[in-house]
């Protein structure tokens, strides 16, 4: 699916995955660390950008 360092695009949200974990991924944006739920994930398409 997706690995560490790659940044991503998901529910309008763009940043370079910093932690995967079993409920959440955690993403370094312009304006900081955002935590997006497995759910949005699930739900939502993901854009794989690097």
């Amino acid at each position: 699916m997706f690995q560490l360092g790659q940044t991503i695009e998901v529910a309008d949200v763009k940043g370079k995955i910093i932690e995967i974990s079993s409920i959440s991924v955690r993403l370094e944006t312009d304006e900081g660390e955002v935590i997006v739920p497995s759910n949005l994930l699930i739900k939502n398409k993901v854009k794989i950008l690097k």
